[in-house]
């Protein structure tokens, strides 16, 4: 009997506290009511806005910049310099990747355009101007991220910059499968560690190259620089 009645006092102080509970909070949405319409107003603006945003403006855009970017791609792939030229800068009937990146900057395309303003200052030898572009580079585009990392790396180490040269080619090696650029890239990895003289290191990118690359870690004779790496790593 008298664990039936403490069970009963106990449901009821429950009752009690849950009423409390919703109590306080309609006396706190009573008391503050306009500033929770406020907020849930807000809200649905911002969500409603972005909606409408990338229906009617990004969208539309984007379509219309990716339609652009075929001119400056064909003149880019004739590949001679007045070519190079106007695919950068554009002529009175095209836009260039220069304008394509600024004009449709919020873009998918206008990311795309700063790898290729990046290829066309290096075709035209002009690393400096090249690098900010290929920098601003986001990870959007899998197709050309591997191989804009890998130009960043080739820049740096031209500049004597070892550590970011490092740093970039490994950004273009991770997960990269691509059997033209990745085993190239794995090489320049392994000579950079072999000027600093870390043997260990060089051996290992040689390695991964026939790991992962057999056909052309043997069209490339990555056989003798193994064997010299795994020499001067075991003096």
């Amino acid at each position: 009997m008298a664990n039936k009645e403490k069970l009963g006092a106990k449901r009821e102080e429950k009752s009690y506290q849950n009423e409390n509970f919703i109590s306080k909070c309609i006396q706190i949405f009573n008391e503050y009511y306009k500033i929770i319409y406020g907020v849930v107003i807000g809200i649905l603006v911002i969500v409603c806005g972005t909606l409408a945003f990338n229906k009617f403006y990004l969208t539309p855009q984007s379509q219309t910049a990716a339609a652009k970017m075929l001119a400056p791609i064909e003149a880019f792939m004739k590949g001679d310099t007045i070519s190079i030229q106007i695919a950068l800068e554009g002529d009175d009937e095209d836009l260039g990747f220069l304008a394509i990146e600024t004009d449709y900057s919020l873009t998918r395309t206008a990311n795309t355009a700063r790898y290729f303003i990046g290829l066309c200052y290096l075709k035209l030898n002009d690393k400096e101007e090249a690098l900010p572009y290929l920098l601003k580079f986001k990870h959007k585009d899998d197709v050309y991220w591997h191989a804009c990392q890998a130009l960043i790396g080739d820049i740096y180490d031209d500049m004597g910059e070892t550590d970011k040269a490092i740093k970039y080619y490994n950004n273009a090696v991770k997960g990269a499968k691509d059997p033209y650029h990745t085993p190239i890239t794995l090489f320049k990895l392994g000579k950079i560690y072999e000027r600093a003289e870390n043997w260990t290191a060089a051996l290992d990118s040689y390695k991964k190259i026939e790991k992962d690359f057999y056909q052309e870690y043997t069209h490339m004779e990555i056989d003798k620089f193994v064997e010299n790496a795994t020499l001067n790593a075991a003096k």
